[in-house]
């Protein structure tokens, strides 16, 4: 699925940038040119779309037709002409061939058009996902000759050169396979530095711990990555390949650290691992959700300043930081936090369109102090409703921004009802905790206590159940602090009226 996405987009910016060029050559051409440049842009629109249907051999055939004319070559770029014809020999399952062919072409187009240029980030990311397929299915064979796993780790070697993003955890496998634990910690090492953040990277850093004889350190890596999947609705085939290899080399087939570790034990693995990989910021990130959820909120804070610093564009961090600041903070502290939250994601862009959508609203309404433009929180959630198909959760984060702006029966119409499908338990709890604030500001007291008492009760069933509480976006420790802090409120406005 990943590669067919690539390839049909890289088809549409092809086509697309070229179809102006056409159009100039065809009004500035003399006659007699007039058909062999029409007879490229034919060529050219029928690889692309032979392509894009998954017709690799016609789109190899149109490519070759053209690269082998000189004087249809002449009307087209030939280095994007030869990226689609590598497209489709690799689509073809000749993958060496392809990825050979694009490396020559990645070179030639990182020095014409630079490293950050569209057409070069779409050649690099498709042989991303080339050197993946040439590499796994040898990784994954366990026990062969040391040889057989050369010519896959030249392809990850010079994947590493071409910096696709991939190609250090890929020569960790298979350095592991060649039984060198050691070479493959170090490849990991650098593959947790330049690769970026991927699941199945803890169960290969277990399966080279455990080669290298550090067998504590390879069972926290492996409760690592199955803290993480947990929480993950669904793990894809390869990492859970991985889980499952690394359990049998642990000889840990039925038990699964996620539902048999405390939260405490997680902690404990979390600090063994982070003392021996100081500089992956995510161990920091992960360790705080527990640290918040027993209730060590500044040791989380600690750990989530140590995450963010390192990675300012993830936005789950900086909220997650967010949340757990306003719990720990006097009410005239919260306005500090919230513009920061609200500089950051906006003014600097460091958050992207995720940290700028209504997760802001939500979490900036959450600040019942703050001293903060209400209108410009409310605007911010209409304009991202005009541009977004309308989902509860959207619907909900434009209620509390209402209800911030003292518009309580309009709030009420907007956030969403208890059968209104708004998914986890933040949602849910935080709908009925405004609506129970909107109801009491508009004077019905009873339906106030009611919808109170079920956002107690909510919250209680989910954060007092036996077992660790996992959640499917934010982590339960982040969770856990929206929760808390939107009921200290309510509780306050609505018990005082009992008093």
């Amino acid at each position: 699925m990943k590669s067919k996405i690539v390839v049909v987009g890289f088809m549409i910016v092809l086509v697309g940038t070229q179809a102006g060029f056409w159009a100039r050559e065809l009004d500035a051409e003399e006659s007699d040119r007039s058909s062999s440049l029409q007879q490229a842009v034919g060529l050219l629109q029928s690889a692309a779309i032979h392509a894009a249907r998954g017709q690799n051999a016609d789109a190899e055939r149109c490519c070759r037709e053209l690269l082998d004319s000189p004087e249809l070559l002449q009307h087209v770029d030939p280095h994007r002409i030869r990226t689609l014809l590598g497209i489709s020999i690799g689509r073809q399952n000749r993958r060496a061939e392809a990825f050979e062919l694009l490396t020559n072409v990645l070179t030639e187009q990182q020095a014409i058009l630079g490293e950050d240029h569209p057409h070069v980030e779409s050649t690099r990311s498709y042989m991303g996902w080339l050197s993946y397929e040439i590499t796994w299915t040898p990784a994954m064979r366990i026990g062969g000759p040391a040889q057989q796993y050369e010519p896959a780790i030249a392809v990850a070697e010079e994947a590493i050169r071409l910096r696709l993003g991939n190609g250090y955890w890929q020569l960790a496998l298979l350095k592991l396979r060649q039984g060198q634990g050691s070479a493959s910690i170090e490849a990991m090492r650098r593959s947790f530095q330049e690769d970026g953040g991927w699941l199945g990277q803890f169960p290969i850093l277990s399966l080279a711990l455990l080669a290298d004889g550090q067998e504590e350190l390879a069972r926290d890596a492996y409760a690592v990555a199955r803290d993480r999947a947990a929480k993950t609705r669904t793990v894809w085939e390869s990492i859970q390949q991985l889980l499952d290899q690394a359990a049998g080399e642990l000889k840990m087939t039925g038990t699964d650290p996620a539902s048999s570790l405390s939260r405490e034990q997680f902690v404990a693995a979390y600090g063994r691992l982070i003392a021996a990989f100081p500089d992956l910021e995510r161990l920091y990130a992960w360790r705080a959700n527990h640290l918040a959820c027993l209730g060590h909120l500044e040791d989380a804070v600690k750990d989530l300043e140590r995450a963010a610093e390192a990675e300012p564009d993830n936005w789950r961090f900086a909220e997650g930081l967010a949340a757990m600041r306003l719990v720990l903070a006097d009410p005239s502290d919260q306005t500090k936090i919230c513009r920061e939250l609200w500089d950051d994601s906006l003014e600097k862009g460091r958050f992207g369109a995720r940290g700028g959508d209504m997760d802001l609203v939500v979490m900036c309404s959450l600040a019942a102090h703050a001293d903060l433009d209400r209108q410009a929180l409310l605007d911010r959630a209409d304009d991202i409703l005009r541009r977004t198909p309308t989902r509860a959760f959207l619907e909900l984060g434009r209620g509390m921004a209402l209800y911030r702006c003292d518009k309580f029966e309009e709030a009420l119409q907007t956030i969403p009802g208890e059968n209104a499908g708004l998914g986890d338990q933040k949602n849910q709890g935080l709908a009925l905790i405004f609506r129970a604030m909107a109801h009491y500001r508009l004077g019905e007291r009873f339906s106030a206590r009611q919808l109170l008492q079920k956002a107690q009760d909510l919250y209680a069933k989910t954060f007092s159940s036996p077992g660790i509480v996992r959640m499917p976006f934010q982590d339960a420790g982040v969770v856990d602090c929206m929760l808390r802090l939107a009921l200290e409120e309510a509780r306050e406005l609505i018990a005082a009226d009992d008093d």
